[in-house]
């Protein structure tokens, strides 16, 4: 629980995005908002002055999301303009928390000025398109990574990893002695931004060297072996590069990947009593919390105490 009355200062910052202070005030007010209680499927704060640890957090990252998207139209485009408000205001939605509906009043409107930016593509030539794009969100896109990976049934998968060492290429292997899956053969690449929707030994291998882990494949059991390739500066030369920008334009999904961009690109600092801000969910993951030894007496720390409230 955070206490906003003591312990914790009404004008204190809850966290700084792109240079912009959100207050704890703020997050306190929003956190016993009936919307983000119900949605968490917490009830209502027993007591005055105290708001849920978890709903503080759903708040905070909420809140975070906006500004971030907000500075991100403010540096590539024209800002959240006085007709994007506007419109955002002339939406009902429902809203009973006047806090939360001042959130979702700047999330309309940081959303239709990313949408226009978004539009704003149409107007150009595909060239100049995929410049832009890239110019925006090229921070997001990441590296590009060269891939080989193989499926390896478990009988097999302690001679597959004496026979590969740390650096083989796959090509070298004999499939005859060894039986194994071929996923790729080195020359399959992508973008840094297209593995997050990898499977997790993907995702996980380190660069430059062999890496192995389970994973179930329609109910069977195997050893996945993933090697990255070395990581090359992403550009417009790049052909993996080129192929993501281009992917995202046809598809229509330019104005989400750009949501992706601003959360990702935003300078998050967030205050340690709520949290740490994991960019790859664009939330506020739980503090770390320490394990005390079992107390002969009363007289252990709450959860409280370890948050700062009095």
């Amino acid at each position: 629980m955070f206490a906003t009355g003591c312990g914790v200062a009404a004008d204190e910052t809850a966290a700084t995005v792109d240079g912009t202070d959100i207050s704890t005030r703020t997050i306190g007010e929003l956190a016993e908002s009936s919307e983000i209680l119900k949605n968490l499927q917490i009830a209502a704060t027993s007591r005055d002055g105290v708001v849920n640890a978890e709903a503080a957090r759903a708040a905070l990252g909420q809140v975070v999301q906006v500004r971030a998207i907000e500075a991100f139209v403010e540096r590539f485009g024209d800002g959240v303009t006085e007709a994007d408000r506007a419109a955002a205001e002339a939406i009902s939605t429902g809203a009973t928390d006047e806090a939360f509906a001042s959130l979702t009043t700047d999330y309309l409107a940081a959303n239709n000025a990313l949408t226009r930016l978004s539009d704003s593509l149409a107007d150009m030539a595909p060239e100049e398109a995929r410049s832009e794009l890239f110019r925006w969100t090229h921070r997001s896109i990441g590296a590009t990574h060269c891939i080989e990976a193989a499926l390896v049934d478990g009988a097999a998968a302690e001679q597959f990893g004496a026979a590969v060492g740390t650096d083989a290429p796959l090509a070298d292997i004999d499939a005859e002695a060894i039986e194994f899956t071929p996923l790729t053969d080195g020359e399959e690449c992508h973008a840094e931004a297209v593995l997050t929707g990898f499977v997790t030994p993907i995702r996980n291998a380190p660069i430059g060297s062999w890496y192995s882990e389970e994973i179930t494949v329609q109910g069977m059991t195997y050893t996945m072996f993933v090697k990255k390739g070395s990581e090359e500066a992403t550009s417009l030369d790049n052909p993996a590069t080129v192929e993501l920008v281009d992917g995202i334009m046809s598809s229509g999904q330019t104005t989400q990947f750009l949501q992706f961009a601003a959360v990702s690109q935003a300078r998050v600092a967030i205050d340690p009593r709520y949290g740490t801000w994991n960019v790859d969910l664009g939330a506020v993951d739980s503090p770390l919390r320490p394990t005390f030894p079992a107390a002969s007496s009363s007289n252990e720390p709450s959860l409280e105490d370890l948050l700062g409230a009095a």
